[in-house]
């Protein structure tokens, strides 16, 4: 350990290099090979009457200036005997000569003495290559030239040398790339320096160089050195991915909003047409009751009173007949306008015989030739749902029937693993594609519309394949109900 005049003690470490300790400060600052130093163990430290430390190591000896913080190296080619030397081996006389002990014998010297080099050699840049390979023209880059890469040039390398030939294997660089190295990077006699992976981006190679006795060329020379990015990371890609994405984010919302604009006016006349469907039915019943019914019981009435007034039993009698006639007459109309207005026999005898019995009824009384097959589908759904598949075999049978001009017809519901499976087909007309969009927004359409506003409720799914003379098929999928909720 030395201590120098500004209260400063300096240490020889076996690995940590010379460490300084600042009295004053407090604090310690360990100066290594990465500064220069040729080798981190440390043996002895002298000082001259310069103030410069003479540092022994496993590997040269070194003059350090703390004033300018620069290290100058000398070995075998400077006359040492052996670049290694030993602990406890150094000493300096009055007449200040220094002596250093090396594994190979006693070296000494006067430090003032020593003849330098004090030239400052200029700096030249020797080879430039990527991935390993010299640019084919490749001419010496001088201080202030720019490189130009690629982004996808990114293993590039740098060669330099000092123009200082005194002894050049002696020679030391420091580098730095400024926007990446934080620091000088003291290569020692290295001259070449090596970078990969870099980003986009403006960037400055900076070279410092010494001559073999440690006088450093401290301007330099800067090198530009721009890599231009991809085309995904250049300002005008992402400005136009931002526009793209914005327009297509508008262009979404557009549609969707027209959709639903769509779907609310679809609905809209829907409703409307519900209702207007729900006062011609009320229009209807009333006119049934009125005519039908109100006919009947007037006839019941005056039959009555004709019966009460006159005596002749045989007239009576024909007049009670006539009474239970027309009485048992208008109770079959009343239960067809209840039946259609809601079938008991859903309650009765359960989905399945109900949709059977209106099928059967049907080949009962029309031309229509159907073949029918239906799965037991009862108590899978709430009775509001088979309502609305009872519904839907119905306006599809009254489709046949009465639009279709068909001469067959097909109903099958099919039950699945979670869902029932209702085909209607006939050979009849048809529709083209046009018909069926213009069906589901049209008054014309409304026995469509119904079906499919009826699926929808059920949460299920409805398909028409229908063309012009060549027939219609109709397939809706309907979720099967679980304890008696949808699933």
């Amino acid at each position: 350990m030395l201590e120098d005049s500004d209260d400063n003690y300096w240490i020889a470490s076996h690995g940590g290099g010379l460490i300084k300790f600042n009295s004053a400060s407090e604090t310690f600052k360990s100066l290594t090979e990465a500064d220069g130093l040729p080798n981190d163990v440390v043996y002895g430290i002298l000082r001259d009457d310069n103030n410069n430390l003479w540092l022994s190591t496993n590997r040269e000896i070194s003059k350090y200036s703390p004033v300018d913080n620069i290290f100058k190296n000398y070995n075998t080619r400077d006359g040492l005997p052996n670049n290694e030397f030993n602990a406890g081996g150094f000493c300096k006389t009055a007449s200040g000569k220094f002596y250093f002990g090396t594994i190979d014998g006693l070296t000494f010297f006067y430090p003032d003495s020593l003849s330098e080099n004090k030239y400052i050699p200029k700096i030249a840049e020797t080879d430039f290559k990527i991935f390993d390979k010299s640019l084919p023209y490749f001419n010496c880059f001088t201080d202030g030239e720019t490189i130009h890469l690629t982004h996808s040039d990114n293993y590039f390398s740098f060669e330099f040398s000092a123009m200082d030939f005194t002894e050049p294997a002696n020679n030391q660089y420091a580098y730095m790339l400024q926007g990446f190295d934080k620091h000088w990077i003291y290569s020692g006699t290295r001259h070449y320096a090596a970078y990969t992976q870099l980003d986009a981006g403006n960037y400055v190679f900076s070279l410092r160089a010494s001559n073999n006795n440690g006088v450093w060329n401290k301007k330099g020379i800067n090198i530009a050195v721009i890599i231009t990015p991809p085309i995904w990371q250049t300002w005008w890609f992402r400005t136009l991915a931002v526009l793209s994405i914005l327009l297509i984010i508008i262009y979404i919302i557009k549609m969707k909003m027209d959709q639903l604009k769509k779907q609310t006016k679809l609905q809209q006349n829907f409703s409307k047409q519900l209702i207007e469907f729900q006062e011609a039915e009320k229009k209807r019943i009333a006119s049934e009751l009125h005519d039908g019914i109100g006919q009947s019981l007037l006839i019941i009435t005056n039959r009555a009173q004709i019966g009460l007034m006159g005596e002749n039993p045989q007239k009576m009698k024909q007049q009670l007949t006539t009474i239970d006639e027309t009485a048992a007459e208008s109770l079959n109309e009343i239960r067809n306008i209840a039946h259609h207005l809601h079938p008991n026999l859903l309650e009765q005898v359960g989905l399945t015989q109900t949709l059977r019995s209106i099928i059967q009824k049907v080949c009962d009384s029309s031309t229509v030739s159907f073949a029918v097959s239906i799965d037991e589908i009862d108590n899978l759904f709430h009775i509001e749902n088979e309502l609305n598949i009872y519904r839907i075999i119905q306006e599809s049978i009254t489709n046949i029937t009465k639009h279709a001009n068909a001469k067959r017809g097909m109903i099958a519901i099919e039950k699945m693993d979670s869902s029932i499976k209702i085909t209607v087909q006939d050979d009849g007309k048809g529709i083209s594609g046009q018909k069926i969009k213009n069906a589901f927004s049209s008054s014309d359409g409304f026995g469509l519309r119904n079906m499919k506003e009826r699926v929808r409720y059920m949460n299920g799914i409805l398909s028409i394949n229908s063309e012009v003379n060549k027939g219609t098929t109709i397939t809706i999928i309907i979720p099967i109900q679980e304890n008696g909720k949808q699933t």
